[in-house]
Formats: structure tokens, C-alpha cells, sequence
């Protein structure tokens, strides 16, 4: 495998999708240490979820728009379960 023809490769896919608009926005690590830098920004909310409690972590991809109403309507429905015994809440970054 060539790394820089594998980039070009990638680059190209990205654009494409940007241009039909399949997506909207996004990042492209340069090289390795900021792929892990990103991931692990990621990866440290773990720690400050985990404090309040036991946690379901989902990642998801929405439009951005959408992005509030889709939070508020995972508050109401999460609100309709029987929790009573559990702190539950939907989070957003």
C-alpha cells in the first residue's frame, strides 16, 4: 500500500460524498499522532460519563440541524421508561 496514493484515494471519496452531499462535515487526521490526539478526545468522556453513573455511550451521525430535536426527543421518550430506579439522561458534545 502507498500511504500518499491511499490519502488521495481517501480525499477523493470525501469530496465526492461532500459534493453529492452525503456529508456535511468532518475531519481527516494528517498522520498518526492526530488521529490519536482526536481519538483521544473521544475516548475522555468515558471518565466524566462513568462519574454520573453507569453509562450507555452510542455514537451516531445526524445532520446537524437536526441535531436538538433529535437530543430532546431521546429526553422525552427516555422520560416515558420507567427509570424511577436510575438517573437517566441524554448527553450531547
Amino acid at each position: 500500500s502507498n500511504e500518499d496514493h491511499d490519502c488521495e484515494k481517501m480525499e477523493e471519496f470525501l469530496g465526492r460524498c461532500m459534493d453529492d452531499g452525503c456529508v456535511v462535515d468532518g475531519f481527516l487526521a494528517q498522520d498518526e499522532q492526530q488521529a490519536l490526539d482526536m481519538w483521544d478526545v473521544r475516548e475522555s468522556c468515558n471518565p466524566l460519563t462513568a462519574a454520573t453513573g453507569y453509562t450507555y455511550k452510542y455514537d451516531i451521525s445526524i445532520p446537524i440541524p437536526t441535531f436538538d430535536t433529535f437530543v430532546t426527543d431521546m429526553k422525552t421518550q427516555l422520560l416515558q421508561k420507567d427509570y424511577s430506579h436510575e438517573s437517566v439522561s441524554a448527553v450531547s458534545w
